[in-house]
């Protein structure tokens, strides 16, 4: 049975990709009883890359339990898994907090009547089954604030409206938060936040607390950074003083941090991602689910990369995007710069595949229909030509060709290892090959060697000991003064 999760939102509004949505509503298990695509499962990278969050997040959490003491209220410690905190459940939590807390890894289930109202309940799956339709939601933190702290007097409803509440409304008022590791988060980060923000007000009126608390639409990304937060410095400088910050300052220095955003802003997109977006994928199926794999996939689990395991099999599956794209005649994602859009357009057209695009000239019929198809027309054909012959093809009064060359005489490789959570550049590493330069038709019978730089011996790595960016430039002026 189909369940609903943040992490299928969140890249449905990444990638906008239908057969991969329809892929992450189910399990491993449930893909393989039903015959689906089995996840990637040779990619080191993105598990580091989860880990790396997990480590900042619980050191962001440390840090505000080492400030704000009691006022952070947690589950302790997981001990099954390594710099984690365990999940609290946020109802029991919410019913003792006072103003001025943070709930941290607050799990909630998502209401019967949500999913009534979204219009989801029947499509996910029978409700008398007892399984879960949505998996439980577990925000990062969980603020409670005081009355009338909010300057704008409004609240979420469970619909995901925001409405306006009087300036002496005495509920509390609280927001979702989650810890990124990124240093600037995308839309679909913020996405999910205001995705949580009308889950959390409607579990509030299903729980009977919505006359104790109201959900705030300035709901709150944190955001990577390798500076101490603000409400540590203004910690320290009062511990230095010897003059306690009060909770308001500590509150109000722990913002400065934040990038908010406005709920209903992204209502709309939600609204329509559960009544016409979900119904459209789920009746769809995995064969008609719309999907055009190209390289903005690079991060998904079914595109299909020709890695190996550590036995050398290859870990990817004929099922897999990018197997099934080159399959037959070949799907129109294969050919570069050719977007999405325009191949739904030339599908409109009845140009349906590769082959069938090559067969057309620059000023068929099909290719006018759009200025980006008309400006791009004669790449697009001969890409699809080389794709089809299988050698080079000249791109029609542009001077261009539609391959890379076979072959270069100099080779240059500068690697740039980035850190996604400072935004700071760890290592800047240069190397080249060349085959020795001669004069153009010259003759020799002694053979041309190949040479050098930046390997072995005289390996040109420049490495950012740390997290400075005083340092970071000095190693890149560095870098380029060789």
């Amino acid at each position: 049975m189909p369940t609903l999760k943040k992490k299928s939102l969140s890249l449905y509004f990444k990638n906008r990709c239908d057969r991969q949505l329809l892929l992450y509503l189910h399990s491993d298990e449930e893909r393989a009883r039903l015959g689906m695509p089995e996840r990637q499962k040779a990619r080191p990278g993105l598990g580091k890359a989860a880990k790396a969050g997990h480590e900042y997040q619980f050191k962001r959490v440390n840090e505000l339990i080492d400030v704000l003491g009691d006022r952070v209220l947690h589950g302790g410690v997981d001990p099954e898994e390594e710099n984690q905190h365990q999940k609290v459940d946020l109802r029991e939590r919410l019913e003792s907090a006072e103003p001025y807390a943070l709930i941290v890894e607050g799990e909630f289930e998502v209401p019967a009547s949500f999913l009534r109202w979204a219009g989801v309940q029947e499509l996910l799956g029978d409700p008398g089954t007892g399984e879960k339709l949505h998996n439980d939601v577990r925000p990062d933190l969980t603020e409670v604030l005081p009355a009338g702290w909010s300057p704008g007097g409004k609240r979420v409803t469970p619909q995901g409206r925001v409405v306006s509440i009087p300036a002496d409304d005495p509920r509390l008022q609280v927001r979702v938060v989650d810890i990124k590791l990124a240093s600037e988060p995308g839309a679909n980060y913020f996405g999910e936040v205001a995705y949580y923000s009308v889950l959390l007000a409607s579990a509030l009126e299903a729980w009977g607390l919505d006359d104790r608390f109201v959900v705030l639409p300035q709901a709150a990304i944190w955001p990577g950074s390798y500076d101490d937060s603000a409400v540590v410095r203004l910690a320290r400088e009062g511990q230095a003083l010897g003059l306690p910050c009060a909770a308001d300052e500590l509150f109000t220095a722990l913002h400065k941090d934040f990038e908010e955003i406005d709920v209903e802003l992204f209502t709309p997109r939600i609204m329509r991602f559960l009544r016409e977006d979900l119904p459209r994928v789920l009746g769809a199926g995995v064969e008609e689910a719309a999907w055009h794999p190209n390289y903005s996939c690079m991060g998904c689990e079914f595109y299909g990369h020709g890695w190996e395991d550590d036995q050398g099999n290859a870990t990817w599956r004929p099922d897999h995007c990018k197997q099934r794209a080159a399959e037959g005649d070949g799907r129109l994602s294969r050919v570069y710069g050719l977007t999405r859009s325009m191949a739904l357009e030339l599908e409109h057209q009845g140009v349906a595949s590769v082959k069938a695009l090559a067969a057309l000239t620059p000023r068929a019929q099909p290719l006018q229909r759009t200025g980006a198809l008309r400006a791009n027309a004669a790449k697009l054909v001969a890409r699809a030509q080389a794709l089809c012959q299988g050698e080079v093809v000249p791109v029609p009064g542009d001077g261009l060709t539609a391959s890379m060359p076979a072959y270069t005489d100099l080779k240059v490789w500068i690697d740039l290892e980035y850190d996604p959570s400072t935004a700071i550049t760890g290592v800047f590493g240069i190397r080249a090959g060349w085959m020795e330069p001669r004069e153009f038709g010259a003759e020799s019978e002694v053979k041309r060697e190949q040479r050098e730089w930046g390997r072995y011996g005289d390996r040109l790595v420049f490495l950012v000991e740390r997290k400075d960016l005083d340092l970071e430039r000095d190693q890149f002026l560095n870098s380029c003064a060789r």
